[in-house]
């Protein structure tokens, strides 16, 4: 739940099969509590229908580091 696209079908989102959060454990979205992914996506500005009809906030992620590597501090699994 409170999904929000950033590079395709890459998104953030709520996550209530593990709380094993700071590790990779899904296939590229990034993977937050349910409160948490609430808080953000009440948080962002405006939302936008999908194809199937949800709504979904979008998101543009800057970064300087390399794509598909961790995030400084975070680790693989």
């Amino acid at each position: 739940p409170w999904v929000m696209y950033f590079d395709g079908s890459i998104s953030l989102h709520g996550t209530y099969w593990h709380d094993n959060f700071g590790y990779r454990r899904s296939h590229g979205c990034v993977n937050l509590s349910i409160s948490d992914a609430k808080w953000l996506f009440n948080w962002t500005a405006g939302a936008t229908p999908n194809p199937n009809g949800d709504i979904t906030n979008y998101v543009y992620v800057f970064s300087t580091g390399k794509y598909g590597e961790p995030p400084h501090g975070l680790k693989n699994a």
